[in-house]
């Protein structure tokens, strides 16, 4: 792309951040040669937008205590007038202002950005957790860089922000914070600087002089003790960057004079993940994981659970069978705990009910996470077709302390049966079978997979890599 350092930069959306401060340092940084990508939110401009425009504002909070912004179809449209219309165009001109050239551009340009809406929100209302059905928002799962890498090897500074573009081509509402972080990883960026109304991350939020030097994010689940309030997705954001071999991550003081370079001098919080080490940098450096230890000897890694969920004949225990194989070559203790073996065992007596169904995925669930307590990666390839279900099986992992990946074989049904592997879809054309997950019988996609994996357009090596390289970033494998 450019063998310049590309660093990108984060201006968070809160009102006390001084995006003029932000653009003056970024002018002085192109100067010295340095790549720079801006990313943008836009959260004051929202809030004094929608109060303009009567349209009331709505907050989800997640059972992990990650909160997001509710996106109905008239708060879409004033996040997008707000980020677009009002936000971007004053950092533009401001950078042109500063004698640098810039590019003002959201996820809907080029297709930069491309997401998954989510069919539905996790939310804790009045205690219980409840599924929220019509937000607008979705999870990113394919970063185009052509048109960024273009412009950052001609010299101009990308200036992007939401929304993205669905699988429908449609725009959803994504997380800036989390696009900074997929940009940098797919761009190769050197650097993540998220820049916020904060010193950085604080022990303490209502004390801004307990502001962390480090903050050590857990390679899965809830992201700390330390994530309160916003700070909770900016650390989500800031895994993920390290998760995909960014090398450095701070979250730093946007409200003052040379917030980057502060930033890039040590200033506010680096963030480290726990079990990243040579792991994440194996991706980066060599394109594949770091299978064995210096000595050459397999390394020691904690249990997991790895649950893969999707349509029948979507792919699920061909990889999972295909994963379980290379990490038992290495050395690694490996139990697959296949649907129609496990259900036989543990669930001969239950039907097909949504009751039954709900009652067999919690059993697997608890079964694999005590496998998983004992040292043992766990691959569970069981369709799992309902959300609340699959949320069941993860705070079952949770109260053990094991960690727990979700992983969305993301199989069309067209292309399932096509396959149809155990001859199920014929018999339901045919009349001889009811209630078949994903064309009778409902299939509640996950809303914020881990891991998407793509099977009719990769082959069964390349979607083994794919999770593989997950695990190997979460110190899994």
């Amino acid at each position: 792309m450019t063998t310049r350092p590309l660093t990108v930069v984060k201006c968070g959306g809160n009102p006390s951040v001084d995006a003029a401060s932000i653009c003056a340092d970024v002018a002085g940084l192109v100067r010295e040669g340095q790549s720079v990508l801006l990313v943008h939110g836009g959260s004051g401009e929202i809030a004094r937008l929608a109060g303009k425009l009567g349209v009331p504002q709505r907050t989800l909070v997640a059972p992990d205590k990650v909160s997001t912004r509710y996106t109905d179809p008239a708060t879409l449209e004033v996040v997008i007038l707000a980020l677009a219309g009002g936000v971007k165009p004053r950092i533009v001109a401001e950078l042109s202002r500063l004698g640098v050239p810039s590019v003002g551009l959201t996820g809907l340009d080029g297709g930069m950005l491309r997401a998954r809406r989510k069919s539905a929100v996790r939310s804790v209302v009045d205690g219980r957790t409840v599924l929220v059905r019509d937000n607008l928002s979705g999870r990113l799962t394919e970063v185009r860089t052509e048109l960024a890498e273009t412009l950052l090897r001609s010299g101009f500074v990308p200036v992007v922000s939401p929304p993205a573009i669905d699988e429908h081509d449609q725009p959803v509402n994504v997380d800036a914070d989390r696009v900074a972080a997929a940009l940098a990883v797919a761009l190769g960026a050197d650097r993540l600087v998220l820049l916020t109304g904060a010193p950085g991350v604080l022990a303490d939020p209502d004390d801004d002089t307990s502001v962390l030097d480090t903050c050590e994010v857990p390679a899965t689940g809830a992201p700390g003790r330390f994530a309160a309030g916003g700070m909770a997705l900016k650390l989500v954001a800031a895994r993920e960057a390290l998760a995909g071999g960014v090398a450095s991550v701070r979250i730093a003081d946007g409200r003052v004079a040379e917030p980057v370079s502060r930033a890039l001098a040590g200033s506010g919080t680096a963030v480290t993940m726990t079990g990243a080490g040579s792991a994440t940098s194996s991706l980066r450096e060599r394109g594949e994981p770091n299978m064995t230890e210096p000595t050459g000897e397999p390394a020691v890694w904690q249990g997991g659970t790895v649950w893969l969920t999707g349509l029948p004949s979507a792919g699920k225990t061909t990889i999972a069978v295909g994963l379980a194989e290379r990490l038992r070559a290495e050395g690694h203790r490996v139990q697959v705990l296949d649907g129609d073996e496990v259900r036989a065992a543990l669930s001969a007596e239950l039907g097909f009910s949504k009751e039954d169904r709900d009652t067999n995925v919690r059993r697997v669930g608890y079964v694999a996470g005590l496998l998983a307590a004992q040292g043992v990666t766990v691959l569970v390839p069981v369709i799992a077709p309902y959300a609340l279900s699959r949320a069941a099986v993860r705070e079952q992992h949770a109260a053990l302390g094991v960690p727990y990946i979700e992983v969305h074989v993301a199989t069309p049904v067209e292309t399932c049966a096509g396959r149809d592997v155990k001859g199920l879809y014929a018999k339901q054309a045919a009349g001889d079978l009811r209630g078949l997950t994903g064309v009778d019988d409902p299939y509640e996609a996950p809303v914020d997979a881990d891991l998407s994996i793509h099977t009719d357009n990769q082959t069964v090596d390349g979607s083994v890599q794919q999770l593989r390289a997950l695990l190997t970033a979460r110190g899994l494998s």
